[in-house]
């Protein structure tokens, strides 16, 4: 997993989605692997490390997947391993240049945002390989 170091938005949407995949701490040997080039996704592992597994320094070429978030240098040195790896976009609208975007992950998945469209400049706009989702964000509280 690999977070970009841009405020706290990138950890909380790491923390959404693994509450998400409902048994990953269950499971006998699965182990998160932490890109240890991100200072935010060594904090977010500390944080919910009472909740995962998470293993530090470890060559990401040895994981089976890989979750990157708003990290698109990250994305690209993980998809040259051949890991296959999920890129989450929680902030498209404000790319304007392909070297904002990750080349190539296996998926791509951008958040919708009813407040702006892309630019007209935006790469994403030229990209038929973007999963336009719904915002990840906390369920409401009462």
């Amino acid at each position: 997993m690999a977070t970009t170091d841009f405020g706290w938005g990138s950890a909380g949407k790491l923390r959404l989605i693994l509450d998400a995949l409902a048994g990953l701490d269950e499971l006998d040997g699965v182990d998160l692997l932490v890109d240890d080039a991100s200072d935010t996704a060594r904090v977010a592992a500390q944080v919910m490390g009472g909740r995962h597994r998470f293993v530090h320094g470890a060559d990401v070429a040895q994981a089976a997947a890989a979750l990157v978030i708003n990290d698109p240098a990250s994305a690209d040195r993980i998809t040259r391993s051949g890991t296959p790896m999920v890129c989450v976009d929680s902030l498209p609208n404000l790319w304007t240049t392909d070297a904002e975007v990750p080349l190539a992950p296996t998926v791509y998945c951008a958040q919708r945002s009813h407040a702006r469209e892309l630019p007209p400049t935006s790469p994403l706009r030229r990209r038929a390989d973007v999963r336009w989702v719904k915002p990840i964000v906390p369920p409401p509280r009462h």
